[in-house]
């Protein structure tokens, strides 16, 4: 075990910072905008009492996007149930295909 391994499984607030960071990577990479802090992240998932069962897995608790789309931001999330986010990515994705184009811009014609 590494001397980074230690210290996090010996300091909680260093575990749950590795979490943040990796759900803002995470984020990043899915090219959604994060607007949270540590602070206000941490607050949201204590304020919801499901800090201790978040996680990716059937009956576990996750940082959701209000129907699942907008940034990371306070005013945009809600910590729910796995099941519930799978969901409603999935309503969202049929929704919005990933095919999906804008409509073309037409030209105006002016007198």
């Amino acid at each position: 075990m590494s001397l980074r391994q230690r210290a996090s499984t010996a300091n909680p607030l260093l575990q749950l910072l590795e979490r943040f960071l990796q759900q803002r990577r995470q984020a990043s990479q899915r090219g959604i905008q994060w607007q949270l802090d540590y602070w206000e992240w941490l607050r949201i998932w204590q304020d919801s009492g499901h800090l201790h069962e978040r996680g990716r897995h059937r009956g576990q608790w996750q940082m959701c996007r209000l129907a699942d789309i907008g940034p990371y931001a306070s005013s945009n999330v809600r910590i729910d149930r796995m099941e519930a986010n799978a969901s409603e990515g999935q309503i969202t994705k049929r929704r919005i295909p990933s095919n999906a184009k804008p409509p073309p811009v037409q030209a105006s014609r002016c007198g």
